[in-house]
């Protein structure tokens, strides 16, 4: 991913002008089945300037990297997982449902209105016609975090108490103090059941290293 990035950016730098890209790498998770690891970039004077940051996630088994999206059940519990990021943001930073930023936003207002009994055919919504995505097939999975891009869970971490944790940045949290990045933890209870058998792996590995 970094060599790709690298290739990307000297090859749309400007003619003029200084450009920089800066790639860094930590592990989030290691163990004989399961590696996990963050990248981050943050690039000036190019196409694609700012920062980005996704993760990683490689099962020794089938030999495979898998993308965010492979750490859950299916695409209902990457709704509530959203969800869950939507209810910290009201509760700890007082953000209201218009204030909450992109696909978080998006979903907890699609919520809403499924309460309130104003639920959008899935033909109106423009959902898959072929139906829901399986995040067990490395393929689909891939395919989910493309149709999810933009997503905060691109950049999340398993804590130490077993639910997640994932970074925001502070222009998406009006009330976050003057910080780098905003960390919402997602607590165990919240999010336990959202969890495919190789997330479950996951957060074992990143648990215990």
């Amino acid at each position: 991913l970094m060599a790709q990035r690298q290739t990307t950016f000297l090859e749309e730098l400007p003619e003029r002008g200084t450009s920089e890209l800066h790639q860094d790498m930590d592990f989030l998770a290691v163990s004989p089945e399961v590696v996990g690891a963050r990248v981050v970039a943050n690039s000036s004077g190019g196409l694609d300037d700012g920062f980005t940051a996704e993760t990683l996630w490689y099962e020794a088994e089938s030999e495979t990297v898998l993308p965010w999206t492979a750490l859950f059940t299916d695409e209902a519990a990457l709704e509530e997982a959203h969800l869950a990021v939507a209810a910290v943001l009201e509760r700890d930073y007082d953000m209201s449902l218009e204030q909450l930023p992109g696909l978080v936003g998006e979903v907890a207002m699609r919520s809403q209105e499924e309460t309130e009994g104003q639920e959008i055919s899935t033909q109106e919504e423009g959902a898959d016609e072929d139906g829901p995505l399986d995040l067990s097939d490395p393929e689909q999975s891939w395919e989910a975090a493309e149709r999810w891009a933009g997503s905060p869970l691109e950049d999340l971490a398993f804590s130490t108490a077993g639910g997640l944790a994932v970074r925001l940045s502070p222009s998406d949290v009006p009330r976050a103090s003057r910080v780098n990045e905003v960390i919402l933890p997602l607590e165990p209870e919240n999010v336990e059941e959202l969890f495919s058998t190789f997330g479950y792996r996951a957060r074992d590995a990143a648990m215990t290293n």
